[in-house]
């Protein structure tokens, strides 16, 4: 049978961990290790992970001092000895058949990457979960996986990292991990550079929900700002490093964000988001991404109106 790695990196994360973890062990498929890599937590999350140790020999715990959600799956990575590996972070869920169907999914059509639908859900003060509807254009690629990669994250186009599954030989043989260089978009980062990878073998596992994201449903003002601001950062790094065409590409995807950036202003009357367009003015390169993103402006605006009808009727 085919091993299955499951890496969680876990900071400060002990009020959500132990559902996450019994989702985990809930899996229809039992041929899996599942690696907490502690990222010096404060709290009792190690203690957490030692209790499902104690009766289950597939959890294992690694501890390491903070150094941020990247490091700790490097980490994992070296530690895992699967043949197919899904990150997951400590407060989401699996579907109890996750690991059951995209591990068919992927090893039927020999897939190097395979992607399955998944949910938002939200828990309300009472810990009832509540699982909220999702719009299929969020997991459906249009023209390949790269160019909604490059034009369309977190747009009208995500994946959360458990809703993902690579095949291990295929990240070690070209030894990809996170970049540790960047504190956010990391997830985006990672798979933007496996489909930019000439040959590699993705598909999308249709109709079936595997992975639960867990959505805050407080707070939407200060998490709107922060999204700006960590795509801001994003974008201005990754565009020193890309060729012609993704830079083109990259491009309408800052004027997305940006007509994004005026939609959160309005809607939250929070005007200092602004500020966030400074980032862009700390390398040539994202200055030059700034002005080709106006030029894009027309078509944003079009993309965002649809993706808005669309996500709003369905």
């Amino acid at each position: 049978m085919e091993m299955i790695s499951i890496i969680i990196p876990c900071y400060n994360q002990a009020e959500f961990l132990p559902e996450t973890l019994k989702y985990v062990q809930s899996q229809t498929y039992a041929d899996f290790e599942c690696i907490i890599v502690d990222d010096g937590s404060t709290d009792n999350s190690a203690e957490i992970v030692h209790s499902f140790m104690v009766n289950d020999p597939r959890f294992c715990l690694v501890s390491k001092q903070n150094g941020g959600t990247a490091t700790a799956r490097n980490v994992g990575l070296k530690a895992a000895s699967g043949d197919y590996v899904i990150f997951l972070d400590a407060d989401d869920f699996l579907h109890p058949e996750a690991l059951a169907r995209q591990l068919e999914h992927a090893t039927k059509r020999q897939l190097d990457v395979s992607l399955m639908e998944w949910s938002y859900f939200v828990e309300r003060e009472n810990r009832e979960i509540v699982f909220m509807k999702h719009t299929p254009i969020k997991t459906r690629i249009f023209v390949s996986l790269h160019v909604s990669m490059l034009t369309r994250w977190g747009l009208d186009f995500t994946y959360p990292p458990h809703a993902i599954m690579y095949r291990m030989d295929f990240l070690r043989s070209l030894g990809l991990t996170f970049s540790e260089k960047i504190r956010y978009r990391e997830d985006w980062d990672f798979l933007l550079d496996v489909s930019g990878i000439h040959g590699v073998r993705v598909a999308q596992l249709r109709d079936y929900e595997g992975a639960y994201y867990r959505q805050n449903p407080k707070g939407k003002t200060s998490s709107g700002s922060k999204m700006s601001k960590g795509n801001f950062i994003y974008l201005q790094y990754k565009c020193r490093e890309v060729g012609f065409a993704d830079f083109l590409l990259l491009s309408y995807r800052l004027s997305s964000e940006m007509v994004l950036l005026v939609g959160r202003m309005v809607k939250f009357r929070d005007y200092t988001m602004l500020s966030h367009l400074g980032i862009l003015f700390r390398h040539w390169r994202s200055v030059l991404m700034l002005f080709g993103g106006i030029c894009f402006l027309p078509l944003a605006v079009l993309h965002v109106a649809v993706r808005s009808v669309w996500e709003y009727s369905a």
